[in-house]
């Protein structure tokens, strides 16, 4: 039974995306800030010194996809915007972007041209 309450207190000690918490807030302005870096769930995790388990199952709850795929979607809309009001190539957009796997830059082009 000591060991229940133990856990139970460092559950309930966890960060969490509810209504008073910036945890996640703070997550989604990161990755919509720093979208050309070269982000990791790992270091965004221990930034809020929560597991990467943890941080995608909030995150998830709080915004509908996990913090990969909404990255990845910001990226996208990004280059996408670059794309329609810029000269630069298919390259030095995924290159500003980091967007470095060649596979999502092709299922990104889907989206990305009219």
């Amino acid at each position: 039974l000591e060991l229940k309450a133990q856990l139970l207190d460092l559950i309930a000690k966890l960060p969490s995306c509810g209504e008073n918490s910036s945890f996640c807030v703070r997550i989604k302005e990161r990755l919509d800030r720093d979208y050309g870096q070269n982000l990791s769930l790992i270091g965004l995790s221990e930034e809020e010194g929560v597991t990467p388990e943890h941080l995608c199952r909030s995150f998830k709850k709080a915004y509908g996809d996990s913090p990969v795929a909404y990255l990845i979607k910001v990226r996208l809309a990004h280059a996408r915007r670059l794309l329609l009001s810029t000269d630069l190539s298919v390259d030095e957009i995924k290159e500003y972007n980091d967007i470095d796997d060649d596979y999502t830059i092709i299922e990104g082009q889907k989206i990305l041209l009219p």
